[in-house]
């Protein structure tokens, strides 16, 4: 068991499941990287800014909450919250948070775009198409996945390496012309850094 700062304790798997979701947020921009120790309010915490943007606000106010929750209410809350930030592009915050992670010229190359449009996006001077918007949002998703195995720098060189699972192909290879994250590629892409989640970085 893993003891949180809010006397709360927390089975291994339901603290997992927390991590997914602090990494998630990180990767959107909507939280800093997780500091120090795992603690229950950390996530309490990170819910709730999850829930300012309008997402999963039932199942944060439900982590958020000191009403006694057993840990099937815990996981289900994590399970939904996860699950809705999974469906909800925040285009702008993400490219933010992407650009500092992989470079503004790698981000570019990978959404499609060009270094000028990708400067106006983030600037708010120009709308981000949907396309983009969904590229960028698949990225964060990726990205979330990689953070559990990967530093920063480990995370940039993934997407450059040949991998035996993609027939030597390295992932960024399979984000050419204009993808989209149902692609085929692309979801093998996914379901490799996935994959990470459960076993050691590779």
């Amino acid at each position: 068991m893993i003891q949180f700062r809010s006397a709360r304790r927390m089975t291994p798997a339901v603290a997992r499941r927390g991590v997914e979701v602090l990494r998630l947020a990180e990767a959107m921009g909507l939280a800093g990287p997780p500091a120090g120790r795992l603690a229950y309010g950390q996530i309490a915490e990170v819910a709730d800014q999850v829930a300012e943007q309008g997402i999963g606000t039932s199942p944060a106010a439900t982590l958020m909450s000191d009403a006694p929750l057993s840990m099937t209410d815990i996981r289900r809350a994590l399970d939904s919250l996860l699950d809705a930030m999974k469906e909800s592009p925040l285009p702008r915050s993400e490219l933010r948070a992407l650009g500092e992670l992989l470079g503004r010229d790698r981000l570019a190359e990978l959404v499609r775009t060009s270094e000028p449009s990708l400067r106006r996006y983030l600037a708010g001077s120009r709308s981000v198409p949907d396309d983009i918007a969904r590229r960028a949002h698949w990225l964060a998703i990726v990205v979330s996945y990689l953070r559990g195995g990967y530093n920063a720098l480990g995370v940039r060189r993934w997407f450059e390496r040949p991998r035996s699972q993609l027939d030597g192909s390295a992932p960024q290879q399979l984000l050419s012309g204009n993808w989209d994250p149902d692609d085929p590629g692309p979801r093998r892409v996914s379901d490799l850094a996935r994959a990470l989640l459960g076993s050691p970085a590779t």
